[in-house]
């Protein structure tokens, strides 16, 4: 597994969750299956999901399987995360790491 450190607290994630499926969700559904892990930081307590594995276990053009593997997802739904290719949720951008320029006001003023 790789090294997965927290930018802020400049600390290497720890499991916290192993043995998990992930399903990559496309715009038309479920298209992609992997194992992953859960870790967290144990500084600020942010937590990320990981694959395991260099192949998923299935993807949605190889049905049989594909459909096997979802038979399974769905007998087990507390070990199951889904990721959606458009956010879900908490939509707020993430703060950039640049400065934000300040708006100018028509009058020549500033809001800041």
């Amino acid at each position: 597994m790789n090294n997965l450190i927290c930018v802020n607290c400049e600390t290497q994630l720890h499991p916290s969750r192993m043995g998990l499926i992930l399903v990559l969700h496309a715009d038309f559904g479920p298209s992609t299956v992997w194992k992953a892990d859960e870790l967290r930081c144990p500084g600020c307590g942010t937590r990320i999901i990981s694959t395991v594995t260099l192949t998923p276990l299935a993807e949605y053009w190889q049905q049989k399987q594909f459909e096997s593997v979802m038979a399974t997802v769905r007998k087990v739904p507390h070990n199951v995360v889904h990721c959606y290719e458009n956010p879900r949720g908490n939509t707020e951008p993430l703060s950039s790491s640049t400065p934000q320029q300040e708006e100018t006001k028509p009058d020549g003023g500033s809001d800041a």
